[in-house]
């Protein structure tokens, strides 16, 4: 008997993550396939904001980043699949989520992947096994899209004074 699919998409926001979201829900077009969207969130890198508490500053920017992710995945049109932040140590909370969840798969780009293989600091952490295999899916790179984002104002600019 074949078990359905259980997908764990991990997202990076401060990156582009619509080729992962893609790559998530082709892999969840299987008949009883089940898929979470995830993101991750860093507490030593939360924005301080003067007045608040550290216990408050983390719940706001959690918040904020819940709401950036759900946004993320309705503007793709996968609004139905269910969202997930995770705070502390990346691999280990992706485990678990992982395990818990019972997941089959787990998707992400390359700099997320780099994350869960060793943690925020590398130096800090021993390696932790996935409990699934992980999709690393290719994503674009920043300053190719700006190249070409350029070459296509340069080619507008010639075309009308033509």
């Amino acid at each position: 008997m074949r078990h359905k699919a259980r997908i764990l998409a991990v997202l990076d926001l401060c990156a582009h993550p619509q080729p992962v979201i893609a790559a998530a829900l082709e892999r969840a077009r299987q008949p009883g396939a089940e898929l979470r969207f995830v993101t991750l969130f860093d507490h030593a890198a939360a924005p301080r904001t003067p007045g608040l508490s550290s216990g408050e500053q983390f719940r706001m920017a959690e918040t904020t980043l819940l709401h950036q992710l759900e946004h993320q995945v309705a503007r793709i049109g996968a609004g139905k699949w269910p969202c997930t932040l995770l705070s502390g140590h990346p691999t280990e909370e992706i485990t678990a989520l992982a395990s818990q969840w019972h997941a089959t798969l787990i998707v992400s780009d390359a700099d997320t992947a780099r994350t869960l293989a060793s943690g925020w600091f590398p130096w800090q952490y021993r390696p932790t096994p996935l409990p699934c295999p992980l999709q690393v899916v290719q994503t674009p790179n920043p300053l190719d899209l700006f190249a070409r984002q350029i070459q296509g104002a340069i080619q507008a600019i010639r075309a009308h004074r033509a």
